[in-house]
């Protein structure tokens, strides 16, 4: 079942994600992230997971700011050909998926105190039903989801 404009149009009634962490680390702990992606509808719906916490770092999604400083991301950039049914993931109706993050392996966090995170949202080809899957680059339809940011400190 392709999804029609008005869901498209409406994303607060597709999919939702959720930003988690500690409140506080020391600095020599592993900062990690837990994010988690959630289906708000009744359908199946399968993800491209490129560029999502859900692939691992591949490119600059996140937003890092430490004591007012924006971070630069320090991963790997990947160049992209079209997707296969490997680089999708199918989440049932009203479930959810999460992944992990180890943040202080991408981003300079050494001389910090007072971070907050977040994701830009974007969601580069999303499926819903039983449409073919995987779908060439020019066939994708990309879509804005929303979300929370998290904080936390550094001692």
């Amino acid at each position: 079942m392709p999804l029609n404009n008005t869901l498209f149009n409406d994303d607060s009634r597709l999919l939702k994600f959720n930003l988690s962490s500690e409140p506080e680390f020391s600095l020599n702990d592993a900062i990690t992230i837990t994010f988690t992606l959630e289906n708000l509808t009744d359908h199946k719906i399968w993800v491209l997971k490129w560029y999502t916490p859900l692939e691992g770092f591949t490119g600059d999604y996140l937003s890092v700011t430490c004591d007012g400083k924006k971070l630069s991301y320090e991963g790997r950039l990947v160049k992209r050909v079209d997707p296969t049914i490997d680089d999708y993931i199918l989440i049932g109706p009203h479930e959810s998926v999460s992944s992990e993050l180890n943040i202080s392996e991408i981003y300079d966090l050494s001389s910090f105190q007072d971070c907050n995170l977040k994701f830009g949202g974007l969601l580069y080809d999303v499926i819903a039903g039983d449409s073919a899957v995987p779908r060439k680059m020019d066939e994708h339809s990309h879509l804005k989801i929303t979300g929370n940011k998290i904080e936390f400190k550094i001692k």
